[in-house]
């Protein structure tokens, strides 16, 4: 945080913006206002949509006299701040906390986040907005990771309401995005008081699109937060009981997986299960929606499944999928070893950190251009990476032919995770440039 100072990002108004935002300004809502003139009234026909409709437009929302806005799109944005809205919580206690998200699954994350208010994000039309902003009154807005909307982020600008990132993160694919749209993101970007990155690499790529560099910050990555609280016993005994209650060592964890890998994770296990007979499979889908056609796959393959939602079953199976949301960070602790999927098929991988925080054995496929600071920090230490099927099944059969193997390298990825929390008091240290609370 060196170096961190109040933003300059100021001046007159025609400094800041300059005519060709203003152009980029007006062709944008000329385009939005149209197209929400024309697929309103259909869109009304989905439930999703019609559901916060009115509250969308800036209508029967509540009226407070202070808050902290904490913006959380989806469904990982959601379950970032679990932690950190809790420290926000306990560091301001003056101010109302409100989240919105963007998606159904990301509002369906969001009720396990300690915010006072609970909201979906307003339609960035210009009159929606600036009702939204009018009635939350907020002292600060802090955007997780990203979902930079113009509408929202001028009026929060002209308001003199300060504006943040935390956990910030910016892909190369994104930065060539809004270099596209350099007119009308670059002022916006530029009006931002701070932002704290989760990692070193998007540093320069916030400074690239106007931040100034003294106004970034790498504070770490907040998911790591939750690790600490994320246990679910009560789901983990529940699970257990219907795998027979076997023992740590005897249950592989198959975590995030995607369409095209449980097929290849179950032949996986059918040739270990040759070998090991006690062992059980536990697939938690990336998509919860997933796991009944998922169920249906293992028992085609002769593995006998039930679906956590159908527990307790009247005697012992071979493998649970989860069809929850939310549980996955807390039922780590049943297995000994997890593959972590979206990484067999080109997804791009899912975090592995959460699954070696917890002490498992850590494998992904060949496909994690989304983690490449937390694969090349696992790997060689409680983290194997393969290329295929046949490699998956010879580093688990290494692996489960001795116990001292697994707990050496499962201790390792755990003191690698171990490593990385602290983002939630970092970034709390840097909002204090900018709301005033107790000390800590």
């Amino acid at each position: 945080m060196a170096g961190l100072h109040q933003s300059s990002g100021g001046g007159g108004e025609g400094a800041r913006w300059g005519g060709r935002f203003w152009l980029a300004f007006l062709f944008y809502n000329l385009l939005l206002h149209v197209s929400f003139a024309i697929l309103w009234l259909p869109a009304l026909a989905l439930r999703e949509f019609r559901g916060r409709f009115f509250k969308r437009l800036g209508f029967r929302l509540p009226r407070l006299n202070k808050s902290i806005w904490l913006h959380a799109p989806s469904v990982g944005e959601a379950f970032a701040v679990r932690a950190f809205a809790e420290e926000l919580r306990r560091g301001f206690p003056g101010f109302e906390i409100v989240l919105t998200t963007f998606t159904s699954g990301g509002r369906q994350v969001a009720k396990q986040v300690a915010a006072d208010h609970h909201l979906a994000l307003p339609f960035d039309l210009y009159p929606s907005v600036a009702a939204t902003v009018h009635r939350l009154k907020p002292a600060l807005v802090l955007l997780v990771e990203g979902d930079y909307w113009p509408n929202l982020l001028f009026v929060l600008a002209r308001r003199g309401v300060p504006v943040g990132v935390v956990n910030g993160r910016f892909t190369p694919r994104s930065l060539r995005r809004y270099r596209r749209t350099a007119w009308l993101f670059g002022p916006l970007f530029r009006n931002f008081k701070f932002v704290c990155a989760a990692e070193e690499e998007y540093r320069g790529r916030y400074e690239a699109m106007g931040v100034d560099s003294g106004d970034v910050a790498v504070t770490g990555n907040l998911k790591y937060d939750n690790y600490e609280t994320a246990a679910r016993p009560d789901v983990a005994e529940l699970i257990a009981e219907a795998l027979g209650n076997p023992q740590r060592d005897d249950v592989l964890i198959a975590a995030s997986t995607h369409a095209g890998e449980e097929g290849m994770l179950s032949d996986v296990y059918l040739r270990l299960r040759q070998e090991r007979e006690s062992l059980k499979l536990f697939v938690a889908p990336r998509y919860p929606e997933r796991a009944g056609e998922i169920a249906a796959l293992l028992a085609r393959k002769g593995i006998d499944a039930s679906r956590r939602g159908q527990l307790p079953v009247k005697r012992p199976v071979d493998a649970v999928v989860l069809d929850t949301l939310g549980e996955l960070g807390g039922l780590y602790p049943l297995g000994a070893v997890a593959v972590i999927g979206g990484s067999f098929v080109p997804r791009g991988g899912q975090n592995m950190m959460e699954a070696a925080y917890h002490g498992c054995v850590t494998l992904w496929g060949p496909h994690v251009e989304n983690f490449p600071l937390e694969t090349a920090r696992l790997a060689g230490r409680g983290g194997v990476q393969v290329r295929d099927e046949t490699e998956l099944l010879g580093a688990l059969r290494e692996i489960y032919a001795s116990a001292q193997v697994r707990n050496v390298l499962g201790d390792e990825a755990a003191g690698v995770a171990r490593e990385m929390i602290g983002a939630s008091k970092r970034s709390i240290a840097v909002l204090r440039r900018y709301l005033k609370g107790p000390r800590a």
